[in-house]
């Protein structure tokens, strides 16, 4: 138990992958009823998720936060109820190291074992958190019945609490609060996995994003020759009058165009936003 609640460690192999994105998709399944973590069997403490999961996550409406790797020791493993495995062969190695219930997801679900999608393309995670979903709906029954979770509640999520493994920022910044630099990586970050991977995106969501980065961008114009306000409304009404995802090549316009907002924008540079950003355009 931790915090009172029945706690899951979910086991990878460096909990810098599979282990944190399966964990952020059962956490969302079981709630706050449940305290899940995650941890690996190989030495990479302390290294960050990798890129792919937290663009997987984010399709999902989730976030893993500042998660940072942690070992599969007697400390992580303190206060785990269950021990969940990615794969048979990770459950194997765990068992060695722990007294402590270990199961596979695999085995839950009757299933094959997922590959390991480690420096494979974007589509082959997004497959993967697909897959580990389909997974978890056969085998949560018995993983609440090894927690002797009542069914009925486990149904009703609250919010679930940041991980045991991540850190606690004091405070979540607000939109507005990032600088020039800030938003237009977040544009870019957004619009590249639309580019990528159109049919995991959600156009509305993102432009409903985008519309706060944009008008947190005209709100730094440095003065009234800085027409950066002018350029990101022009730029958020080609966004908001697209019904779903652009084309690859509207959407490499729109990077171009975005990208120039780095700096004030003068009255040429606002024309060639314009002419940019145009849909009409070859």
């Amino acid at each position: 138990m931790i915090d009172g609640r029945p706690a899951i460690l979910v086991v990878g192999a460096a909990d810098t992958g599979r282990a944190p994105l399966l964990a952020a998709l059962l956490r969302r399944e079981l709630g706050g009823h449940v305290a899940v973590s995650s941890a690996g069997v190989l030495g990479h403490a302390g290294e960050p998720a990798s890129a792919e999961v937290h663009l997987v996550l984010e399709q999902y409406g989730l976030t893993l936060g500042a998660h940072m790797a942690r070992h599969l020791d007697s400390e992580s493993i303190q206060g785990a109820d269950l021990l969940l495995a990615i794969d048979r062969g990770t459950a194997y190695v765990a068992r060695t190291r722990t007294q402590a219930p270990v199961l596979a997801l695999s085995d839950l679900a009757q299933a094959e074992d997922l590959p390991d999608p480690h420096r494979m393309p974007l589509g082959v995670w997004v497959a993967t958190a697909q897959a580990y979903k389909a997974q978890l709906a056969f085998g949560l029954p018995a993983i609440r019945a090894r927690l002797q979770l009542d069914t009925a509640r486990a149904a009703a999520p609250e919010a679930p609490p940041h991980p045991a493994n991540e850190p606690v920022a004091a405070a979540t910044p607000s939109v507005a609060a990032g600088d020039r630099a800030d938003h237009i990586a977040r544009l870019t970050r957004l619009l590249e996995t639309a580019q990528v991977l159109p049919e995991i995106v959600d156009w509305a969501r993102l432009v409903q994003e985008a519309t706060e980065r944009l008008q947190a961008l005209a709100s730094l114009a440095a003065g009234p020759g800085d027409f950066t306000p002018a350029a990101t409304a022009m730029v958020l009404g080609v966004m908001a009058q697209a019904s779903r995802t652009p084309d690859e090549h509207q959407i490499e316009r729109l990077l171009r165009s975005i990208h120039r907002l780095g700096t004030p924008v003068d009255v040429q540079m606002l024309a060639e936003i314009g002419a940019e950003i145009s849909m009409r355009s070859a």
